[in-house]
């Protein structure tokens, strides 16, 4: 554990957020939604229903995998999970039909945000309670650094404006690791998954490196009770009762943030006219740009206010977010919106890990985190679906139909914070 903010373990701590953002960003948000939703055929709706399906085994199978890692360690499962991850990110580059190119990312999904649960587990093994918000800010401002590179490094494989103007040794490289060839007939976004894994595979290595499991490992064998352990933490839950209404919170804000994820440069593209590739990638830059800064901002402020209302700051932006998203038809002005969007996600991954270890019990830190990843996967299950459900339901209405599903998220957002204004938090330690 360490209280420095640069030591090795925790840059390579957060290195991590580095690699897998851009994972998230490339294949999520930007290459492979545009791709599934423009080039193949039924794509547009089957996407969100495919997300939702892989959020839901997530859901079902985090707080048992949390539980095992807590017995035999978080780095074997996060390991393996991040080899699947790449694998399977890498094998989209060959996918060509509907039906296998959203089998192939639903499983590069899965492991992805099954990852997450044991990388988040590691945090106490980087840094101190006084500390915490500081080292989680930084994890997630590395990663939108890491979602702005990643986006710029993979876009000459993709835009043949962009590929154009590179020195002959560097287009060798985009030759090589290129499916398609660039021909200027438009971008050819399945150049996008293979660079983007070889670039996760890069940076996620130092983690596996430089950081030490967390101390208070309960080593009592692997599986050994596995299923009776866990169904007794969910039936203890309504005696932590701030616990459970932060996980239920959690659930309905972590629909807002998934959707958005996942339809931003859909809603840029259909809603409000951004008409090419170099648009839509620098409003996603302009965002990753203020969730850095919104990131370490937020970190730095729950180290030294109440992190209740901390987290009632960050969700007010995004009911901001929302209403802007709502009102403005502009593609310039839509860039303001897009920094509100980047802020806010990026101040809710920081605070909300922070709460967690707030509320959850020491010994069983990886178990609760995995519910944490069940209430954040589940809603990533039901946002996606309403969103479909929305468009669907205002299909007559054009391009309006993607602000009705504004409204729907708005709702959601309002709702949580409802229930998250009633948790109670113990005191925190203070940095002076």
């Amino acid at each position: 554990m360490s209280e420095k903010l640069w030591s090795m373990p925790v840059v390579s701590w957060a290195l991590y957020d580095f690699a897998n953002t851009i994972f998230s960003l490339n294949i999520v948000s930007l290459y492979f939604a545009l791709w599934i939703s423009t080039d193949l055929q039924g794509g547009e709706y089957l996407y969100p229903p495919t997300f939702a399906l892989s959020m839901l085994a997530v859901a079902l199978v985090a707080p048992f995998l949390g539980h095992l890692a807590d017995q035999v360690g978080q780095k074997p499962f996060l390991l393996a999970s991040t080899a699947l991850c790449i694998t399977a990110t890498a094998l989209l580059a060959w996918t060509r039909q509907t039906g296998s190119a959203l089998i192939v990312f639903a499983l590069a999904n899965f492991s992805y945000q099954v990852s997450l649960v044991f990388y988040n587990a590691l945090l106490p093994a980087v840094s101190g309670e006084r500390n915490w918000g500081r080292v989680s800010g930084l994890g997630v401002a590395l990663g939108y650094v890491g979602a702005i590179l990643g986006m710029y490094l993979v876009l000459p494989f993709v835009d043949p404006a962009a590929y154009g103007w590179l020195p002959s040794p560097l287009k060798g490289v985009v030759d090589f690791f290129s499916v398609e060839a660039l021909e200027g007939t438009g971008p050819v976004r399945v150049n996008a998954f293979l660079p983007t894994a070889v670039l996760f595979l890069l940076f996620s290595l130092p983690v596996f490196f430089w950081v030490s499991e967390p101390r208070g490992l309960r080593r009592t064998g692997v599986g050994h009770g596995a299923v009776r352990e866990v169904l007794q933490t969910l039936r203890s839950l309504p005696a932590h009762r701030d616990l459970l209404k932060f996980l239920v919170a959690n659930f309905l804000y972590a629909d807002v943030m998934h959707t958005m994820i996942l339809v931003m440069a859909i809603y840029a593209e259909r809603a409000v006219g951004f008409s090419t590739q170099a648009a839509i990638t620098l409003l996603i830059a302009v965002s990753a740009v203020a969730a850095i800064v919104g990131s370490y901002l937020f970190g730095w402020l729950a180290d030294r206010r109440p992190v209740k209302s901390v987290m009632i700051l960050v969700l007010s932006l995004w009911v901001v977010t929302l209403v802007s998203a709502f009102l403005v038809r502009s593609p310039g002005l839509f860039y303001g919106v897009g920094m509100l969007a980047g802020a806010g996600l990026g101040g809710v991954w920081v605070v909300a890990r922070v709460c967690l270890l707030l509320l959850a019990p020491r010994e069983k830190v990886g178990e609760f985190f995995g519910l944490y990843g069940v209430t954040g996967k589940a809603a990533a299950v039901v946002g996606p679906l309403l969103w479909a459900g929305t468009l669907f339901l205002f299909r007559d209405y054009g391009p309006e139909k993607y602000r009705f599903g504004v409204i729907t998220l708005l709702c959601l957002l309002l709702a949580a914070i409802g229930v998250f204004a009633t948790v109670r938090f113990p005191s925190q330690q203070r940095t002076r």
